[in-house]
């Protein structure tokens, strides 16, 4: 419990701590933001990697559990809504779930410019960004840390299996083997999916590109940078889209974590994943300055090799698993 503790309230400082940088070094100079943003996206890829089925050193699986377990507490898994709301239909829990992590957020990132307002009034007015300008931007913080979370508990509605053991063929969710698919509670919680996977799979790049493309004249703007330049800054000029390719890539890695249920081929479409979002990277190089690129180009060779090691072991524990029952084979057949 006390280690919960800890994981919690340094998870939502370090939160805090990250929302107040990417909000507050607006300048077009400063690094700050662009690294947050690729610490927050290699950070969300190594927990989603954490969950795969495919496991490797004891090292890297601490390392993996770690992330996964710290992801888990920040968005608070949501846990205790689960435990007070065991009557609540599946529709209203799904459609919960995804409110409630803005709704607690918000709270933070209007705590942070109130915090601001009351320690630092001594700043002159015509320096400090409107209140409404640094909600914004928190608020795209917190959706942007929190896309490939949602995204995954959005397509695990989607996935089910049939349940061993009952006597009647049915289809069960793969993650709840105790809702049953294609209900009326089943098929609410489809539809409730089903659109916020369109707000956040197609209204979200949308998004990106109008505000990257089509008010490109505003993209220097301090006011405009405070509310939505952490989806932008430190990108290259004409580049400044390319968040659109990483949300990709969380998608993608998303859809091969619910949907490929075999050990080797879900780390195998992975790698493919990060083989391509790593050429696309050293290819374009769409960030203006070199550190960044190198950085980014770290953070998904990191990730790929952990991969590809996770691989040389899983196949390593099949050919000792298979030596083992071919050596005891002989003795099994003598009995």
């Amino acid at each position: 419990m006390l280690q919960q503790l800890h994981l919690v309230f340094g998870g939502l400082g370090l939160w805090a701590f990250l929302v107040y940088q990417s909000v507050h070094t607006s300048g077009e100079e400063s690094v700050s933001s662009p690294l947050v943003r690729i610490f927050v996206s290699y950070y969300g890829v190594v927990a989603t990697l954490g969950e795969f089925h495919i496991r490797g050193t004891a090292m890297f699986e601490n390392f993996t559990r770690f992330f996964t377990r710290l992801a888990s507490y920040l968005d608070l898994g949501f846990e205790p809504i689960v435990c007070v709301h065991r009557d609540m239909s599946y529709a209203g829990l799904v459609s919960m779930k995804a409110i409630a992590p803005y709704v607690l957020m918000c709270a933070v990132g209007l705590g942070l410019p109130l915090y601001v307002a009351l320690f630092r009034g001594h700043q002159d007015d015509k320096d400090r960004l409107p209140l409404r300008n640094q909600l914004v931007g928190s608020l795209v913080w917190v959706i942007y840390y929190l896309f490939p979370t949602i995204v995954i508990g959005l397509f695990k509605t989607f996935h089910c299996t049939a349940k061993i053991g009952t006597e009647k063929p049915a289809q069960y969710m793969w993650s709840n083997l105790r809702i049953k698919c294609y209900d009326d509670d089943h098929q609410a919680a489809l539809g409730i999916a089903v659109i916020l996977l369109l707000i956040y799979n197609i209204a979200m790049p949308a998004g990106i590109l109008f505000i990257t493309r089509w008010k490109r004249h505003r993209l220097h703007d301090p006011h405009f940078r405070a509310s939505f330049g952490f989806i932008y800054q430190g990108y290259a000029d004409g580049k400044e889209w390319w968040e659109v390719v990483v949300l990709a890539r969380k998608t993608a890695i998303a859809v091969i974590l619910v949907f490929v249920g075999d050990t080797f081929l879900q780390s195998l479409f992975a790698v493919c994943v990060l083989l391509v979002a790593s050429f696309l990277q050293s290819v374009y190089r769409p960030y203006g300055r070199q550190v960044l690129n190198r950085v980014e180009l770290l953070a998904l060779f990191t990730t790929l090799l952990t991969q590809l090691l996770c691989l040389l072991f899983y196949w390593l524990a099949q050919e000792r698993a298979a030596l083992h029952e071919s050596l005891h084979a002989p003795y099994d057949a003598a009995e």
